[in-house]
């Protein structure tokens, strides 16, 4: 799948992001470090820079599904969640992983 960033003023795609190769789950903005990270059904992460036509970095650290992402500006940090219940927490500056737990509960 190819998540498409749209025009606001004409509603067209303007730029296609290839690089996932299932479904793309959820994306998020961070307007501090002006990048997109995209989260799917493929296990992979990709952070992109939405002004260029290449991803910046593909993190391939899950092990099942990833159903969430989330940047957190103030923190320079991004949060990954997949679908066996590990959360994994990412520097913005040089995409490395500085945590990793389980949330419990989730099957």
């Amino acid at each position: 799948m190819k998540p498409e960033i749209f025009d606001d003023y004409t509603k067209q795609p303007c730029k296609v992001l290839a690089g996932h190769t299932r479904a793309v789950r959820e994306l998020a903005y961070s307007k501090v470090h002006k990048i997109i990270v995209s989260v799917g059904f493929d296990f992979t992460i990709y952070v992109w820079n939405p002004y260029l036509e290449n991803y910046i970095i593909k993190l391939d650290e899950h092990e099942n599904p990833l159903i969430g992402v989330n940047c957190l500006p103030t923190l320079g940090q991004f949060v990954t969640a997949d679908a066996k219940g590990i959360v994994k927490v990412w520097n913005i500056k040089d995409y490395s992983c500085v945590q990793t737990f389980q949330v419990t509960g989730v099957t």
